[in-house]
């Protein structure tokens, strides 16, 4: 592996960022197969892996990375056998925001616009964003001033338009109340 990874963890605290799941053990070598939630590109580029099943969390270094069709083949350090591999099964993946890929201009990661703002078609401001969760759409969810939590899905009939700098998530409509949460 290149120290390229390395340069990007100096003096900074990892952001760590959920990209899939793994799956079962996949041979007898103690690779394990991952499901990652998009493309699998932030686990093909990292050096590390974090992984959590409840109050489990392991941090594991990358030995290799493959893709194959729906899935990513991934043998990580110290996981040498079929045991320990399968142990893994049902662990969520993370990846440190730091060794995601460069995108190119206007292009963002969800993940970025946590914290960042959802604003109304009048650029007043609704809430802030507290999560993004995906279910066949991606949903963001914020908390909307005075009205609820809402659980809003990032679709064209809904959202004019999402920035990164700064992050912000531009409604075309108020008519979301449909997406209040009950609670």
């Amino acid at each position: 592996m290149s120290n390229r990874g390395e340069e990007r963890f100096q003096d900074r605290e990892p952001r760590w960022i959920e990209v899939g799941v793994v799956g079962k053990a996949h041979g007898l070598q103690g690779e394990v197969y991952v499901w990652p939630y998009e493309d699998g590109d932030s686990i093909l580029q990292a050096t590390k892996v974090r992984l959590r099943r409840g109050s489990a969390t392991i941090i594991k270094d990358l030995e290799r990375v493959r893709r194959i069709p729906k899935a990513l083949l991934v043998k990580l350090q110290g996981v040498d056998d079929r045991e320990a591999a399968r142990r893994l099964t049902g662990f969520t993946v993370y990846v440190d925001r730091g060794e995601f890929p460069e995108l190119e201009e206007g292009e963002f990661y969800y993940a970025d616009l946590i914290g960042g703002t959802v604003v109304g078609p009048e650029k007043e401001p609704l809430g802030v964003i507290e999560g993004i969760e995906w279910h066949g759409a991606d949903f963001i969810y914020f908390d909307w001033q005075g009205h609820g939590r809402v659980a809003l899905p990032m679709i064209d009939e809904l959202v004019e338009r999402v920035t990164s700098s700064p992050p912000q998530v531009v409604l075309k409509t108020l008519e979301i109340e449909g997406f209040i949460l009950e609670e």
